[in-house]
């Protein structure tokens, strides 16, 4: 008489080692979906400065500005002005800090501006002073000349904070994009699960079949 007391516990472990395997894999695409569909962003700031110096961009993910969360550009001294861009990491980045030297007294911003995938906002002289905000700054003249002349006081580390929540001005997800992918993956995820269920319990309900009828036979043999 035939026995598969052992073949149903090994079918079930090897069902239930798919099924975890999959779900590994399919978390691991949907945290990549959502990071996949955020825009890309790049701030540049035109400016001009007589001295070596060093340009840093601070970003707030929603936890504030954390040490880590920073690009740093060197420049060098020119009497002409020059763009210096950072290229953003993929985030939901709320706000920006623009801290544009760190040892210069002073220096000349012609103008700042924003991109995010084909979005974009360009603040040109003392527009920049209706989005970020001058901290250990101080204008050092009139900004209807078409730069924003600044100068530091106080200490070297003069910032320009950004007045504007980055994700209420601008869309930063494509969100048609990352509902189709999420969509898609679940679905593949239930139908690649559903097949390895019942495709089981189909093929064991057959198998018990041919045994029931193979043993049928050979009673019948036997007799």
């Amino acid at each position: 008489m035939f026995t598969l007391k052992s073949r149903p516990l090994k079918n079930s472990i090897l069902k239930f080692l798919t099924i975890f395997v999959i779900t590994i894999f399919g978390a691991i695409l949907l945290w990549n979906a959502n990071r996949s569909y955020i825009y890309p962003m790049k701030v540049s700031i035109e400016m001009k400065n007589g001295q070596d110096d060093l340009c840093q961009l601070l970003y707030d993910c929603g936890q504030g500005y954390r040490g880590e969360q920073f690009i740093s550009e060197t420049y060098w001294r020119s009497q002409n002005f020059k763009t210096i861009s950072f290229n953003l990491p993929a985030g939901k980045i709320k706000n920006l800090r623009i801290d544009p030297a760190t040892s210069s007294e002073s220096y000349q911003i012609r103008q700042i501006k924003i991109e995010v995938g084909n979005q974009s906002e360009t603040y040109i002289g003392g527009e920049i002073l209706d989005h970020f905000k001058l901290f250990n700054l101080t204008q050092a003249d009139s900004a209807t000349t078409g730069y924003l002349a600044l100068k530091q006081i106080n200490s070297p580390d003069g910032q320009l904070i950004g007045l504007d929540q980055i994700d209420k001005k601008f869309i930063l997800v494509d969100h048609e994009a990352k509902k189709s992918a999420l969509l898609f993956i679940i679905l593949t995820y239930l139908t690649i699960v559903s097949i390895i269920i019942f495709a089981e319990k189909k093929v064991a309900a057959i198998t018990q079949t041919l045994i029931m009828d193979f043993h049928g036979k050979i009673s019948y043999v036997i007799l």
